[in-house]
């Protein structure tokens, strides 16, 4: 197992505070209707469709991860 570094303690410590939390519930509605457009494009132009597996690497906030979540649907076992 890897040996936590003081970085990941204080970025899990910022992500934790009441203050950030409350700011994140304050905003995402907004950024979500900002990134709109942006997310739509994206899953048009790389062709997403029901069935297909993406994967979300380093996509911030969970914008366009959730949209592409939906437009491919359920897992498949």
């Amino acid at each position: 197992m890897l040996e936590r570094s003081g970085y990941q303690d204080m970025v899990e410590a910022e992500w934790r505070d009441p203050g950030t939390v409350e700011a994140w519930a304050h905003w995402h509605g907004k950024f979500v209707q900002q990134s709109a457009a942006m997310t739509e494009g994206l899953l048009r132009h790389a062709g997403v469709r029901a069935g297909m597996q993406v994967l979300d690497l380093a996509c911030g906030p969970g914008d366009p991860a959730l949209a592409l979540a939906q437009r491919v649907g359920p897992a498949v076992a």
